[in-house]
């Protein structure tokens, strides 16, 4: 993943942010900052810059195929449970079930 990749290259002293502690040189960390740090702490953590990269794919979809439409991808850092929430798989998978069960006809 695009983000793992980003986040072990810079994150230089193992603490899972993206920050000056990280020996990052100047003009990097400033579009980090300018682009990524969205609760404006000084620091990058993994959901935000996932959150930046899908940004960035967004804009670049915008500009060179706009009828593709925007990705959406939820962050996968996300360390929590909910018991009775669905996950996006779940909702697939209900979807096709009821789909299978009540379009008799099979026009979607």
């Amino acid at each position: 993943m695009v983000s793992d990749e980003l986040l072990a290259y810079y994150d230089n002293n193992g603490d899972n942010f993206i920050n000056p502690e990280d020996d990052i040189d100047e003009e990097h960390w400033t579009d980090f900052l300018m682009y990524c740090d969205e609760n404006m702490d000084g620091s990058i953590e993994a959901c935000e810059l996932h959150a930046c990269i899908v940004n960035i794919e967004n804009v670049w979809r915008d500009e060179n195929c706009p009828e593709f439409g925007d990705a959406y991808c939820e962050c996968p850092y996300i360390d929590y449970e909910c018991a009775d929430a669905w996950t996006c798989p779940m909702v697939e998978s209900l979807t096709n079930e009821i789909m299978n069960n009540m379009d008799t006809n099979g026009d979607a």
